[in-house]
């Protein structure tokens, strides 16, 4: 018998497919135990799968980016992915360019992370939002669940 090739884009695609699910079933549901109530209920509102088909619809991403998104935004909601690293994991997960990524962020922290704001303050108390590391705060202007105007 013959081993199967695969061809270089095939390969990358299964690589694509895993790269968010570092996590097992088990672990998933530890975290999504020891989660708020009212996050809990997040996860089982028809209003959340409606604002993540707005933004598969206004992107037009295909049905492995659409479950790439969907688990980019529970990974958000279980406390793995802090809003401040949305960007950069949008660009690596979903494949996008810098401008796409850019306005599919946008679009994650309006519809997304920003009506929820206050819960997700919770999940991430202990996380510091402008990234450094050295204890020192640094003043920031805005909101960081809030999209820039042009």
């Amino acid at each position: 018998m013959t081993p199967t090739l695969i061809s270089h884009l095939e390969l990358e695609e299964v690589k694509k497919r895993i790269m968010l699910s570092k996590y097992t079933t088990e672990e998933y549901r530890k975290l999504y135990k020891e989660l708020p109530q009212k996050v809990k209920n997040i996860f089982w509102e028809d209003d959340v799968s409606d604002r993540i088909e707005k933004i598969v619809e206004r992107h037009e991403l295909s049905d492995l980016k659409e479950r790439k998104l969907i688990r980019l935004v529970a990974h958000i909601y279980l406390g793995l992915l802090p809003p401040k690293d949305i960007r950069r994991t949008v660009s690596e997960e979903i494949d996008a360019n810098p401008d796409d990524a850019e306005k599919i962020t946008n679009d994650i922290n309006r519809l997304i992370v920003f009506p929820t704001k206050h819960l997700l303050k919770e999940i991430y108390k202990g996380d510091e939002e402008d990234g450094s590391s050295d204890g020192k705060e640094k003043k920031r202007s805005g909101d960081a669940y809030r999209e820039a105007i042009e």
